[in-house]
């Protein structure tokens, strides 16, 4: 399964589905936003995507686990 999304993501219920299903991994970007970096306040923290490349990106990724092929390291 490949998700992108601009709705918050309940981690926590995520993780509870995919060890009841015996899936074999899984992978969550999550961003956490500290008070404060390098000594200046921080107010929020925003992530851009362009959707189509990233899902195609993703799904590429996923195939080739699925057939068995190396780990990429970036």
């Amino acid at each position: 399964m490949v998700l992108l999304t601009h709705a918050p993501i309940d981690v926590a219920a995520l993780r509870a589905e995919i060890e009841a299903t015996r899936h074999g991994a899984i992978l969550i970007f999550e961003g956490v936003v500290r008070d404060n970096f390098d000594g200046r306040a921080v107010l929020g923290l925003e992530y851009e995507a362009y959707p189509e490349m990233a899902v195609a990106e993703l799904e590429k990724i996923v195939a080739e686990v699925k057939r068995g092929g190396p780990a990429r390291a970036w």
